[in-house]
């Protein structure tokens, strides 16, 4: 059973999400129960008044609250109460938090006016409770998994400056590398390609990788990388001119600048979209680059049906890896924010 409406997301039906609602119609079934039979038998009796509208209450709330540190301590409660009251409705479990808290609050104001403190001190107290109980129905998040690595239509990367590295980089010159480059490419060697000392080394492998596929490669560089880009294509081979695009396509930006880099990329998703691609046609290939370049890039993958590549940092056994990542794994570390 999945719910959805305007601004929701998808929610499937489980035990988990339970947690609020049958909390809520026990309360509620609670509260009216009391009110009505138990308490009109023991009018004078204060003792009664205290175990059934405050240490029962209480209990049940101590409860809850020792159920979520235990269970799910990662959530902000304070960001979860406020997500919560401000009525956006993200999902069905919200929904239901505002409806209770809504009819608990106008019993609140009712007891009060009637002189009965002990039913309001009681429902205030179940009215906290709807907090532990939405934290709790919440389900985890689904962690992004380790996927069989597939060509696609459309590549996305940021060009690392070139440069030797490794162990053996002192033994060769960066021209003799760029030979050996184009010796490999020719000859489709994608594992041999990974292993030369060069940062341009995975790009290549890419290349190699995808190209059966590939119709658009879309290339960010950076203002000291825009110098490099005719030698890259002329490692690349002719071929390769017709799917490359350098973004920007003149001066370069700055890798460390995260607000330039997410303009660029927004730019290119629009030129993606405009020409008929979907998420499925989609790689992005997070490791080159600045800090700032691989949490754009990873930010701008986190959609079901776009592939994440990266470069693994094992120095005998180099190979680039697919995950696939969508916002349900930012509710892992983030899962008050899909309440």
């Amino acid at each position: 059973m999945i719910f959805r409406s305007t601004g929701m997301k998808g929610f499937k039906f489980n035990l988990q999400n339970t947690v609020l609602p049958f909390y809520g119609i026990l309360a509620t079934f609670y509260i009216l129960l009391i009110d009505s039979s138990l308490v009109k038998l023991s009018q004078n009796n204060i003792l009664i008044h205290v175990i059934l509208f405050v240490a029962i209450p209480l209990l049940i709330l101590s409860n809850l609250f020792l159920f979520k540190i235990f269970y799910r301590p990662e959530f902000d409660l304070k960001y979860l109460i406020r997500s919560a009251l401000a009525g956006s409705f993200p999902s069905v479990l919200t929904f239901f938090f505002v409806l209770f808290f809504a009819i608990f609050t106008s019993w609140i104001a009712d007891f009060l006016k009637e002189n009965n403190y002990y039913q309001a001190i009681g429902t205030s107290v179940f009215t906290f409770g709807l907090i532990f109980a939405f934290a709790l129905s919440i389900p985890h998040g689904r962690l992004g998994k380790t996927g069989e690595r597939q060509p696609k239509k459309v590549l996305i990367c940021a060009l690392s400056k070139p440069g030797l590295i490794g162990r053996n980089a002192q033994q060769k010159s960066e021209d003799e590398v760029f030979e050996e480059m184009k010796r490999l490419l020719a000859n489709g060697d994608k594992e041999r390609i990974l292993g030369l000392d060069h940062t341009w080394a995975p790009f290549l492998e890419l290349y190699l990788f995808h190209k059966e596929k590939l119709e658009k490669w879309y290339i960010l560089i950076s203002k000291e990388v825009y110098k490099s880009k005719d030698k890259f294509i002329e490692i690349l081979g002719e071929e390769a001119k017709e799917i490359v695009h350098f973004k920007p396509e003149s001066e370069g930006i700055d890798f460390n600048n995260y607000e330039e880099i997410v303009g660029v990329l927004t730019e290119i998703l629009k030129e993606i979209k405009r020409s008929g691609y979907d998420d499925e046609d989609i790689s992005v290939y997070i490791s080159g680059g600045t800090s700032a370049i691989t949490l754009a890039l990873t930010l701008f993958a986190v959609k079901d049906g776009r592939q994440v590549e990266y470069l693994t940092q094992s120095e005998n056994d180099k190979k680039i890896i697919s995950i696939n990542i969508s916002f349900e794994d930012l509710y892992s570390f983030s899962p008050e924010a899909r309440g």
